[in-house]
């Protein structure tokens, strides 16, 4: 519709209206797929099923999720679909694109974390969020309730980090 419009008038209001909606309807899609697609994946080991439908929601993610912003899941469907390459490089590009205000560096370090955490690479996923620590953005309840983290509970590391950012 934003692109009928540009063609058809100049209300800018309407058209960055449009433009917000499509994002915003895009972004809750693509939350919901990565959401369901992780809970397929927990369980693929028991139900083979279940790891054909997170392959394929996260190749939806692919499709829908293809503009480098914050808001951005897609390292997070690739780093489910063992690109870790690609992952990387999707943070990077969001760096490129929003890296020069410093709070942004909280997103990117703590994304970069969860890639590594998907991965099961606990020192890479540790490293990275003592960084987005250090830049003072992780809050108690996003670190205790975020599931891509879930295969990090329970190591030393981890637990010391819950600690710290816990008792502040």
């Amino acid at each position: 519709r934003a692109l009928i419009k540009l063609h058809n008038t100049n209300d800018s209001a309407s058209i960055m209206s449009d433009l917000e909606t499509a994002v915003a309807l895009n972004y809750s899609e693509t939350k919901y797929l990565y959401e369901h697609a992780r809970l397929c994946l927990e369980g693929y080991d028991t139900v083979a099923e279940y790891k054909a439908k997170a392959i394929k929601e996260c190749n939806r993610i692919l499709e829908l999720d293809s503009m480098p912003t914050l808001s951005s899941i897609r390292h997070c469907a690739l780093a489910m679909l063992g690109k870790q390459f690609e992952a990387e490089r999707w943070i990077d590009q969001v760096m490129a694109n929003f890296g020069d205000n410093q709070n942004n560096w909280v997103y990117i370090y703590y994304n970069k974390a969860c890639i590594y955490a998907l991965l099961n690479n606990v020192q890479q996923a540790m490293d990275y969020l003592t960084e987005a620590e250090r830049h003072g953005g992780i809050s108690c309840a996003k670190l205790r309730d975020d599931a891509n983290f879930y295969n990090l509970l329970g190591t030393d590391e981890f637990e010391e980090l819950m600690l710290r950012v816990c008792m502040e």
